[in-house]
């Protein structure tokens, strides 16, 4: 093991909690996740099952390297593997914040690896150079760290999801029909869900059989996260065939799939993860380009709407100039989001959101007054459409239009009364 292997795992395993002590309600905050010294700032892959661990990559001096964040330690790089040109990420981590794995270069080409302090960063399987993978991506470990599951070309198929064991130490390709990715892997490392683009469909594999992503149709989707239990299924799906368009969807075990639509004026929106009991879901919606990526946040009980509304709206929280463009990953419980955005230097960095407690709103009070009067109303009609000025949006749609205006007349008068 290199020496800032060893340091970074050491301040790890030495700072992240076995168990999370919450005393009163925890206070709702925006945090970027910071650069890597002589760097620039990190984008974020995935974080563990309480969000105290976060993992992904940033520019740094030897180039871009994959990294490990806690909050008392910030981001540390985490090296690469030797022989190849630098490069590594890191793309998730087990639940206990102990075990990592990502992608890195050796002399024979693209390899997984896994990292641990016992072992430091170990390549996993053949490299391509001699006869092995050559790896696309690595994209899941098992809550215990002992499973990995990632893409590449195989010495017989060309882009077919592999998995490595720890008990064999070897990878292995259990779909041999299968061509496509695995976007993700439920907690024991058992079910893996992804996209299939022979069939253009979302898949899901365990050890009792293959499911696929059906609303009816035989349009496009595919299957971006799945739950610790592997009850819960989310992604992207066509609702029209050849559209273009995308809504977000989840699917869960005896429920079947729940179009979760996409944000309001936007074309496209995909679900990324989900928490452990299906209750918060997270993901992008976007309109017709990049430049109109919004993170998203979707529960039972007020539907889609960008993550920045409901922090502004719901938590009372000052973004400070943020941009949050995609969320990529949430805590089993729900409280922790993670991301990736735009801060307010007007730089590409990763983001950490933690909620709290919800505040009282006041719909309709447009200038925060405390009363909703005439200069609300005016207020409203310079703000109609799709719109940032959320106080505006009484009934929380996205959108600022006449069933705003009536409520606001309903509402006439002191926010109290």
């Amino acid at each position: 093991m290199n020496p800032t292997q060893s340091f970074v795992l050491a301040s790890v395993v030495a700072l992240v909690p076995t168990s999370v002590a919450i005393s009163g309600e925890p206070v709702t905050s925006l945090v970027g996740i910071g650069s890597m010294p002589g760097g620039g700032p990190g984008q974020i892959t995935a974080t563990n099952a309480t969000g105290s661990v976060v993992v992904g990559s940033a520019a740094s001096i030897s180039g871009i390297q994959g990294f490990v964040w806690t909050e008392e330690t910030g981001v540390i790089g985490v090296g690469d593997l030797p022989g190849g040109d630098f490069y590594s990420v890191v793309t998730d981590v087990s639940d206990t914040g102990f075990v990592f794995c990502g992608e890195s270069n050796d002399e024979t080409g693209r390899r997984a690896f896994r990292l641990t302090l016992e072992d430091g960063m170990t390549a996993l399987g053949e490299g391509h150079g001699t006869g092995g993978i050559d790896v696309l991506n690595v994209v899941a470990i098992s809550d215990d760290g002992s499973i990995i599951w990632g893409n590449g070309d195989s010495p017989s198929q060309l882009l077919t999801p592999f998995r490595w064991t720890e008990s064999t130490g070897t990878l292995e390709f259990p779909f041999p029909l299968l061509e496509g990715y695995v976007k993700d892997a439920d907690g024991d490392g058992t079910r893996a869900v992804g996209f299939d683009y022979f069939y253009n469909t979302a898949w899901g594999s365990s050890g009792v059989g293959t499911f696929f992503h059906d609303h009816g149709e035989p349009n496009e989707s595919s299957a971006e996260g799945v739950s610790a239990d592997g009850e819960f299924i989310v992604g992207s799906w066509e609702p029209q065939r050849n559209s273009n368009d995308a809504n977000a969807f989840s699917w869960q075990e005896g429920v079947g799939n729940v179009d979760l639509g996409r944000l309001p004026g936007h074309r496209f929106a995909v679900a990324r993860a989900v928490s452990a009991d299906g209750g918060v879901i997270v993901g992008m919606s976007r309109g017709n380009s990049v430049t109109t990526e919004k993170a998203m946040i979707w529960t039972p009980e007020d539907g889609m709407h960008s993550l920045a509304y409901v922090l502004i709206n719901n938590y009372g929280l000052d973004l400070g100039g943020w941009q949050l463009k995609d969320a990529v990953d949430v805590s089993h419980d729900g409280r922790v989001i993670v991301g990736n955005g735009i801060n307010p230097d007007g730089e590409n960095e990763g983001f950490i959101v933690t909620l709290g407690s919800q505040v009282a709103r006041c719909p309709g009070d447009c200038d925060e007054s405390g009363t909703i009067d005439f200069g609300d109303l005016i207020a409203m009609l310079f703000e109609f459409g799709e719109s940032d000025a959320l106080a505006c949006d009484t009934d929380a749609s996205g959108v600022v239009d006449f069933h705003d205006l009536v409520a606001a007349l309903f509402l006439f008068g002191p926010c109290d009364s």
